[in-house]
This record gives structure tokens, sequence and C-alpha cells, in this order.
């Protein structure tokens, strides 16, 4: 399978930690219009991954900034070209790049929780052993 590249959306690396979508759209519609913005964030500390994706709404302020250099709360920003993320959701299937991610092989059994106590359980004190 083929990688195409976006024409509107670019990928950001290097983001300060404590960026955040707001800053980071405040500085690139200074290049143009800015469609959207996100900074991944760590699920697990809640703070920025490093990197994000603008979109703008015009191909052209895309190619423009991927050309420029930048630097945001003094760290220089790399910028390039992202890649189209493809969605199958005749199978419900996500397909981003060389990653498959399809709902159908996951396998989880809820009964297999050993957590699984009724709220009487819950309630009563437990003994440590």
């Amino acid at each position: 399978m083929s990688r195409q590249l976006s024409k509107t959306r670019v990928f950001v690396a290097n983001l300060p930690g404590r960026s955040n979508r707001h800053n980071l759209s405040t500085h690139f519609s200074k290049f143009g219009e800015v469609v959207f913005s996100t900074v991944v964030i760590d699920r697990e500390t809640g703070v920025s991954r490093g990197y994000g994706f603008v979109e703008f709404g015009d191909p052209d302020i895309a190619s423009s900034v991927v050309s420029q250099e930048h630097v945001l709360e003094g760290n220089v920003l790399k910028v390039s070209a992202a890649f189209e993320r493809t969605f199958n959701n005749s199978d419900g299937s996500f397909n981003n790049s060389n990653r498959n991610f399809n709902n159908s092989d996951r396998s989880f059994n809820n009964s297999d929780r050993s957590f699984n106590r009724t709220k009487r359980e819950i309630n009563e004190p437990h003994e440590l052993d």
C-alpha cells in the first residue's frame, strides 16, 4: 500500500512540553486559515508527546509553511507534510500507513476480569493475608 501525502495537513514535531492546540493554531494562523490543529497528548501523563498536526484551508499555504523555519517558545519546530489517513468503515477497520487496526481482531472478555465483584463485596471489609 502506498502512502499519500496530504495537501493541506502538516506534521509538527519538537513541540515544547506545554504546547496545546491553541498556541499551535495561533502560531500557524499567521500564515493563513487554520482549519484544525491538535497536539498529541500522552494518555497516562496528560503531557504533550512533542508533536501534533495542523490543517490549513489552502494547500498552497500548507506547502509554504513546510518550506519555512518555525520557532515556538524557543523550540525550532520540524514541519513536514503529513500522510493522509485512510478509513475503511465497511469492515470496521482503520488503516494509517502500515498499521492496521481492526475491531474484529480484538478479543476482550469482561468475565476474565478478576475485579468483577458485586457492590456488596466492595463495601465489606477485607482482611489482609
